[in-house]
């Protein structure tokens, strides 16, 4: 599968521990490693999304809904967890998958969340 930066898949996250607060299970999520990375390495940088509305407001985190994203996936008004930038094999892809593509806009807000969660 070609993976692009930018783009929405469908990836089961391994459970870390049964007390963390690390997403996990069968989750969408943004593809942020570089396309280079994305076509040679077996792993990929992602950022999980989730849709509960019960999460605090902080600055790692960005919401957005559909009129943000372009594709065949429904994510209603979710939220990128952008403290909780993850390494994750390619093979952990769901099968079936497809891809949805977010705007450039929020792209850039992505970048400035991740920026703050790493210092930079």
């Amino acid at each position: 599968m070609n993976f692009k930066r930018g783009n929405i898949y469908y990836f089961k996250l391994p459970k870390i521990s049964n007390e963390s607060h690390i997403q996990s299970g069968m989750r969408p999520c943004l593809v942020v490693s570089n396309d280079f990375n994305n076509r040679f390495a077996p792993l990929l940088t992602v950022i999980p999304i989730t849709t509960s509305l019960a999460k605090n407001k902080l600055p790692t985190h960005v919401s957005f809904s559909d009129a943000d994203i372009t594709g065949s996936l429904t994510l209603r008004h979710s939220t990128f967890l952008c403290e909780n930038i993850m390494q994750i094999d390619k093979d952990c892809i769901a099968q079936h998958a497809t891809t949805t593509r977010i705007s450039h806009e929020l792209l850039c807000g992505v970048e400035s969340a991740m920026r703050v969660q790493l210092g930079l």
